[in-house]
């Protein structure tokens, strides 16, 4: 699988081939994802760096990671520019333009692969354990500290997962993991 990493005036992307399962989270050092349903740490050049990444692409998101997104001007919540596909085992209340929701994970990230190519699957706990399976890349975004936080991320590392590359970014340093291939063993 080739993919193309992108750095415009200081500003990193890594356009993934279609078909592509990423995971994208910000974690603490003790791989918190986030405490009482937020996210404790505010970290603005790891937010511009999701929206620039999953631009254009299909987001899945939980019920609880979709309800914090903030509100737009058509007082609708959703991802701008981006298909927010929620997982969820109850139905969105109102759901915006540009927002899906289903409750078998495997449906729902069939539809967003045939919506947009790439998927990008952005918490929270829950909805990371369900697609941990199908992912083929994770990029996470290293907060420094431990936030206490009460959601973990799933584990990634070797020998399934190998990581790729590192970059120092500003507030955090971003790690992009790639599954290992396998051999059919």
């Amino acid at each position: 699988m080739m993919n193309n990493i992108i750095e415009e005036n200081g500003d990193l992307r890594i356009d993934f081939e279609s078909g592509a399962v990423v995971m994208i989270a910000a974690v603490d050092d003790a791989m918190g994802l986030g405490r009482r349903g937020a996210i404790p740490w505010n970290v603005p050049s790891d937010r511009a760096f999701f929206r620039r990444q999953t631009m254009g692409a299909a987001v899945i998101v939980g019920r609880v990671t979709y309800e914090s997104l903030p509100v737009g001007r058509d007082g609708r919540r959703g991802l701008d520019g981006r298909l927010c596909a929620v997982l969820s085992r109850r139905s969105v209340a109102a759901p915006g333009a540009g927002v899906v929701w289903g409750s078998d994970a495997g449906e729902l990230l069939e539809r967003c692969r045939g919506a947009r190519g790439v998927v990008y699957v952005a918490g929270g706990g829950m909805v990371y354990r369900a697609l941990l399976p199908q992912a083929t890349d994770v990029l996470l975004s290293r907060i420094a500290g431990d936030w206490q936080c009460d959601v973990q991320f799933v584990a990634v590392g070797a020998p399934e997962w190998q990581l790729v590359a590192a970059w120092p970014m500003p507030g955090f340093v971003l790690q992009w993991w790639r599954k290992s291939a396998h051999d059919g063993v």
